[in-house]
């Protein structure tokens, strides 16, 4: 999978020409990490895992990211 974009330490970048649903992807990633606490994104993680049989927190954020993209659609 390429990567059109990245979220680390409170900064957003792009790909130059990234596909249009990676700026929404990256703002998940930004939210989820600037605007909660760790316990707020333990929960959450958590349940995203068990009720979409996911083993890591990675994969949690991930599968949150791409599906908010298709809340914003």
């Amino acid at each position: 999978m390429n990567a059109f974009g990245k979220y680390r330490d409170g900064l957003i970048t792009f790909a130059e020409n990234p596909i249009d649903t990676t700026p929404e992807h990256e703002v998940l990633h930004a939210y989820f990490d600037m605007m909660l606490d760790l316990d707020q994104k333990a929960k959450i993680l958590s349940e995203v895992k068990k009720k979409q049989n996911l083993t890591s927190n990675i994969d949690a954020e991930e599968w949150m990211a791409d599906n908010f993209v298709e809340f914003v659609k």
